[in-house]
């Protein structure tokens, strides 16, 4: 895979919610399909101090596995179809922010200061105020 492609996907990876060792890491094994630790460090250029900690964290989301071969662990890549499933956890808790953030605001809405003002008159100042404005 070429370099430019690599980084796009490790881009797109990051979006889901991978870092940048953990995409290349799973990106790294979907081309080796499986792998002892030491190839996965030589060709995803990560120390081998990390690699079991960003190994692990693949296993947790569900994108690594691995088998026992002579006593040693040999690491692979789950099916690319696994980030589908990653993807709807993360809309998942998106999900669940935004409700949290609404009820936020319809806290804070009972919370609002009474109508006798000063003045009628609102400044808004900046694009997003300008927005809040319309709101």
């Amino acid at each position: 895979m070429s370099s430019s492609m690599n980084t796009e996907l490790e881009e797109s990876l990051g979006k889901i919610g991978l870092t940048k060792q953990e995409a290349r890491t799973y990106l790294t094994l979907l081309e080796l399909k499986e792998s002892q630790t030491g190839k996965i460090c030589e060709n995803a250029h990560i120390e081998r101090s990390n690699i079991y900690k960003v190994l692990s964290s693949l296993m947790n989301k569900g994108l690594v596995n691995y088998r026992i071969q002579n006593n040693v662990k040999v690491f692979s890549a789950s099916p690319p179809e696994s980030l589908s499933e990653l993807f709807k956890e993360k809309q998942k808790r998106l999900e669940e922010e935004r409700k949290q953030v609404e009820r936020i605001v319809s806290n804070l809405k009972t919370k609002e200061p009474g109508k006798d003002s000063i003045s009628n008159y609102k400044y808004y100042e900046g694009i997003p105020a300008i927005k809040s404005m319309w709101h």
